[in-house]
């Protein structure tokens, strides 16, 4: 009886076994469809949204440079979009190997757990750490996963000696994930070697074959670091055969290690400020990312502020600074209880592995005190990576034994675990939900309108101030870019600033320098509701102290702006015949000292946004004088070629005006002007 049961379990135990490939896809898939369909994925950091532009042809054309992922991968998503253009590749690539990869580990842990621990463990992972890496999208993430799921099978095979196709495949995974990010690859493996450290201290008795197992994961991981190094150096190759990529690529080295990691300070570096004729209005300037003066900012000028900074002392002050944070600010990471939950469980399991817990937070505090003496640290981009690998590290080292294979499937444990997740996960998955609200669907709206505007203007530039523009809230992470959408849009900020996709636009309207060049020119627009008054301060310092900003259009609060030296002065006395065409229904008013102006006005049949709007108003001697009318929305119309944007604002401070005065409202559209006669009311 007891021998036919245990063949009974021993035939059950490899039925679930065989069936973890299966189990694994199907729970891997309904987590991912629950992430689609209930969530709404975006895009955690702006890099991500401008390396999508880049292979989605923004400016143009579809580019494999994307800057931080290696052009290998570039090359394959720009072959991938000419033959299907209407799919968003980049975002297909990384839900494609973040499936498979969390498939790999949720796979591992179902052979390792069992069928019901180990669905439950994979929901825990699932839960958390595919959260995060598949609703906010980061391409850190991303590789990190990648790497983590193919360190995992290279260890699972040689520990198990099972499923030897797994080595290649995991080789593999970790090739793709350092092409998508080299500098997290290492971070990863740093992870992993407690394991093995424990693995020859405790779980072994043969030291021999400790040594051997080891050796075995030594030598596959380091021909895959060289692998991926020579991938790394191609990279860097077709970077510098290209003049203007290799130009670029200095200045971007230059531009993050004083835009990433603080400038010098301005007071202790005073004399060198001075000299470089860089005031502190101008540093905090550049400070807030509206650094592309390639005059006042150039290369040369941030190489001398990089050498001049001091490298971080380490003295009794730095420890003290690190200790006072550390290990307490790990608490503050989104995904660390996962490395509680699976520290708790591992030890409850099995008491020696408080060893592989305590070699595993001594590693987590080596790496985060590089990073803290670097000045970067706590970026959840690369906490979550980092961390999902130590979770794994101590789960996986904990598994692969028959105390912990649970025969009879126990479907509490799933749910119990799923409850868990989903509790640390409530505040996370809150905001997500109740994020993407009305409001935010209008402002999506509003602003996708406004870049279609602008790509249908490329007769004009655009110069994008900080946070202006933001193409991340337009294009969303599954909405289709359009071909050459920003091909006459240059942003002041970003690492995107000096691309030569970049410089090209800046070329195709003549300009070399956006600062010098914007003055008094009618085509060129300065894009931002936020630090034009910064902007104006840094123009009137360094190039022209007659600059003054003049606001010409309000579109849904993304404001328009040109720079102007002179008095404004209309033509007028050649205006077009009022026909039945122009239609208008304008308000003006004086009331204390001030002449304000509100309506509409518009020609039928002609594009809205692009008519231009003037107050003139002439005194009882005939003197005439001229101001710019701000254009805004018309929310009463609904048509571009008849007055959607055909709104007008203004208020003049005008203490002299008085009845005696003319006002006219001149309408400037197809090249013809129309004078408007206006009554002010008299307040």
């Amino acid at each position: 009886m007891e021998k036919s049961l245990e063949k009974n379990q021993k035939k059950t135990m490899k039925i679930l076994m065989n069936h973890a490939g299966c189990l694994s896809l199907l729970l891997t898939a309904l987590f991912f469809l629950c992430f689609l369909l209930i969530f709404h994925p975006f895009f955690e950091t702006i890099d991500d949204n401008a390396m999508s532009e880049i292979s989605g042809g923004i400016r143009g054309e579809y580019s494999s440079y994307l800057v931080f992922i290696n052009i290998i991968i570039g090359k394959v998503l720009c072959i991938l979009m000419t033959v299907l253009p209407m799919i968003k590749w980049y975002v297909v690539f990384q839900y494609v190997v973040l499936f498979i990869s969390f498939w790999s580990i949720t796979y591992l842990l179902i052979k390792a757990f069992g069928n019901s621990r180990g669905i439950g463990i994979g929901c825990v992972i699932l839960t958390i750490f595919g959260y995060e890496c598949c609703v906010a999208v980061q391409f850190t993430k991303t590789a990190g996963v990648v790497v983590i799921a193919g360190v995992l099978l290279i260890y699972y095979t040689l520990k198990e000696q099972k499923q030897k196709i797994f080595v290649p495949v995991g080789m593999c995974l970790m090739l793709v994930g350092s092409m998508i990010r080299f500098s997290i690859f290492g971070m990863v493996m740093l992870a992993f070697i407690p394991i093995y450290l424990y693995e020859f201290i405790i779980e072994r008795q043969d030291r021999w074959e400790t040594i051997i197992f080891v050796e075995k994961n030594a030598a596959i991981f380091l021909i895959v670091l060289i692998a991926a190094t020579g991938l790394m150096r191609f990279d860097a190759m077709m970077y510098s055969k290209d003049p203007a990529w290799r130009e670029y690529k200095e200045y971007n080295v230059l531009r993050a290690g004083l835009i990433d990691y603080a400038f010098p300070d301005y007071e202790t570096n005073y004399k060198l400020y001075s000299s470089l004729k860089i005031s502190e209005q101008d540093l905090e300037y550049y400070k807030t990312g509206n650094f592309s003066d390639s005059e006042c900012f150039s290369k040369d000028i941030m190489r001398t502020l990089l050498n001049e900074k001091e490298e971080e002392t380490i003295d009794e002050n730095f420890w003290k600074s690190f200790f006072e944070k550390f290990p307490l600010a790990f608490m503050s990471v989104g995904v660390f209880p996962a490395v509680l939950l699976a520290s708790v469980f591992s030890i409850v399991q099995d008491k020696r592995k408080i060893l592989l817990v305590l070699l595993e937070t001594l590693t987590a505090i080596l790496v985060y005190l590089y990073l803290f003496s670097k000045g970067r640290y706590l970026v959840n981009r690369v906490d979550v990576p980092f961390f999902m690998a130590i979770t794994l590290a101590i789960l996986l080292c904990a598994g692969y034994s028959k105390d912990y294979i649970c025969t009879k499937g126990n479907w509490k444990i799933p749910l119990l675990t799923v409850t868990i997740s989903v509790a640390i996960m409530s505040g996370t998955f809150y905001t997500n939900l109740s994020g993407y609200n009305v409001e935010a669907k209008e402002n999506k709206k509003k602003i996708s309108e406004v870049m279609d505007l602008l790509n249908q203007n490329k007769e004009n530039l655009y110069l994008a101030t900080y946070q202006s523009l933001r193409t991340d809230i337009a294009w969303q992470i599954f909405d289709k870019i359009p071909v050459g959408g920003m091909s006459n849009v240059y942003k002041l900020s970003g690492w995107q600033t000096a691309t030569p996709a970049s410089m090209k636009v800046l070329s195709d309207y003549n300009i070399t320098n956006p600062f010098r060049e914007c003055i008094d020119r009618d085509n060129v627009y300065f894009v931002g509701s936020k630090k034009i008054n910064q902007t104006l301060n840094y123009l009137q310092e360094n190039y022209n102290p007659d600059a003054r900003a003049v606001l010409r259009k309000d579109i849904y609060g993304e404001k328009f702006y040109q720079i102007k030296t002179t008095p404004l002065w209309v033509d007028t006395d050649n205006c077009a015949k009022l026909t039945e065409k122009i239609k208008y229904n304008i308000k003006a008013t004086y009331e204390e000292g001030r002449i304000k102006l509100t309506g509409y006005a518009y020609k039928k049949n002609t594009d809205s946004f692009k008519q231009n709007s003037y107050l003139e108003l002439v005194n009882e001697n005939g003197e005439k004088s001229y101001y710019y009318v701000v254009q805004k929305e018309n929310e009463q119309l609904e048509e571009q070629q008849n007055g959607k944007y055909s709104g007008l604002f203004k208020c003049v401070k005008k203490q002299d005006f008085s009845e005696e005065y003319t006002a006219n409202l001149v309408l400037e559209v197809e090249g013809e002007r129309y004078k408007i006669p206006l009554k002010v009311e008299m307040k």
